[in-house]
């Protein structure tokens, strides 16, 4: 199946619409794998989630299947990708870096919204810290913007990581050249009450 195909069996199969930025992640992440792969991910995750799969849920069937190590492998292409290190803050000089998400819910005028949050940025090299994520989070595989990602001994299947469309935060990137990921912010209830309810006196609403 296309991965068009694969997010329409999503909605038909648990009878549920997926929204459209979100139904946009969904199409970024299965566009690295084959029509074959697709159908074996779609089988995994048919098998084993009772409510809608997340990108999360999609990312486990594709390492039991090993499809995530040969995506590893095609990522630095036919020739042997050596590198220097570098100053780089996010790939070191490897060339590729790690992008460690989850879905994020927020109240916008009186609707639950799902975006896509990032948590940390990590080079590509360094083992991912499986303990300290849950099975919300989901990773992506980006070349580095910096010179080291356009080395021709990486795949051009792989896209250059840009912060205005993949996300990015101050906050994140400080933390990645230290190797530690950071917590998504808590939610600010008040303000989330005021944006909703305006900023009359609503001590009697409870939220």
């Amino acid at each position: 199946m296309t991965s068009n195909e694969f997010v329409s069996k999503l909605i038909l199969a648990w009878d549920k619409d997926i929204p459209s930025q979100v139904r946009e992640e969904w199409l970024e992440y299965l566009a690295g794998f084959t029509h074959d792969e697709l159908d074996q991910i779609y089988a995994g995750v048919r098998r084993n989630c009772k409510l809608q799969p997340r990108i999360a849920h999609a990312q486990e069937a594709a390492e039991e299947l090993g499809l995530i190590s040969k995506r590893k492998q095609q990522a630095t292409g036919r020739k042997q990708h050596t590198w220097t290190p570098t100053d780089c803050p996010r790939c070191g000089g490897e060339g590729l870096i790690c992008c460690i998400y989850r879905h994020e819910n927020e109240i916008v005028f009186g609707e639950i919204r799902q975006h896509r949050q990032l948590i940390a940025i990590q080079p590509y090299h360094v083992p991912l810290e499986r303990d300290k994520y849950d099975s919300s989070f989901y990773t992506y595989v980006f070349r580095c913007s910096c010179a080291a990602g356009a080395a021709d001994t990486l795949s051009r299947g792989w896209p250059v990581y840009e912060p205005r469309k993949h996300g990015s935060d101050s906050r994140q990137l400080s933390a990645v050249s230290q190797g530690a990921p950071i917590e998504p912010a808590k939610p600010d209830f008040q303000k989330l009450r005021e944006s909703i309810l305006g900023t009359g006196d609503t001590d009697e609403i409870p939220f």
